[in-house]
């Protein structure tokens, strides 16, 4: 028999917040894999990500300017948003407007010599002991840059600044000897940014520490949550008694 913490000694922010935020939720999505159906929105963001990724890719190092900026921006919604439906259309263009009004004040604010990324979604990872045995914290980086700024593009509806993300990113960093200036949380649809906090590395490697605990002794109990109504595993939940203690162990085993 597998153990729950075996399968997951490579850990990612997304996994700590999922168990914070519920631990059933992690257990069956994470050590019994019931499958899911993947959210448009997760759909969406990822697109809109890769758009991204690729504008900083082809984007000609002889023309770091203004106009360069939005003739790319330009292009990448004309060319772009017929693939989406009409509500996802004005959606994504927005968000592209948004993006390219970000870059317009970051070229501005740092110069031409800071504007083109020395990283593009780049996975870095670090160690850290707990409880005598070693495991990996991992992240993926949208975006850094020559002066130290990272970027984490965000392009949900709803604004969600997340300490975990920010304090294993930072921690990461630090382990990579990266000199980050900041890390910046900018929201394409809210036209917002957070930057990351000092303290949010220690909380994040608190609550790393309980998500390894948690998947160790199984420990997976409901937690109610502002994400329970839209839960792909809502009815589930509902239809569900807890288990009774003698068979809790079977009910969690990942066989």
């Amino acid at each position: 028999m597998r153990t729950a913490f075996k399968h997951h000694s490579r850990i990612y922010p997304s996994q700590i917040r999922l168990y914070d935020t519920c631990p059933r939720l992690y257990e069956l999505e994470k050590v019994l894999r019931i499958p899911t159906v993947k959210n448009r929105k997760a759909i969406f963001g990822e697109i809109v990500h890769a758009h991204i990724a690729d504008y900083f890719r082809y984007f000609p190092q002889e023309e770091v300017e203004q106009e360069t900026i939005k003739k790319l921006t330009q292009e990448m919604i004309t060319c772009n948003s017929l693939m989406f439906e009409e509500e996802e259309r004005k959606n994504y263009q927005e968000i592209l407007t948004n993006f390219q009004n970000f870059e317009i004040v970051r070229l501005g604010k740092f110069g031409e010599e800071n504007y083109l990324p020395l990283f593009i979604e780049k996975e870095l990872e670090a160690e850290i002991g707990i409880e005598g045995e070693t495991v990996e914290v991992r992240a993926i980086l949208d975006i850094g840059f020559p002066n130290g700024l990272v970027i984490d593009w965000k392009t949900g509806e709803r604004k969600r600044y997340s300490r975990i993300q920010s304090g294993i990113i930072q921690y990461i960093l630090k382990k990579n000897k990266f000199n980050s200036k900041d890390v910046l949380f900018v929201f394409l649809q809210s036209k917002t940014m957070n930057k990351g906090k000092e303290e949010d590395e220690e909380y994040a490697i608190e609550k790393l520490y309980e998500f390894v605990e948690g998947v160790k002794k199984r420990i997976f109990p409901k937690q109610e949550s502002e994400i329970c109504e839209i839960c792909f595993f809502k009815g589930y939940c509902n239809s569900q008694e807890e288990p009774k203690k003698e068979t809790e162990v079977s009910w969690t085993s990942v066989t």
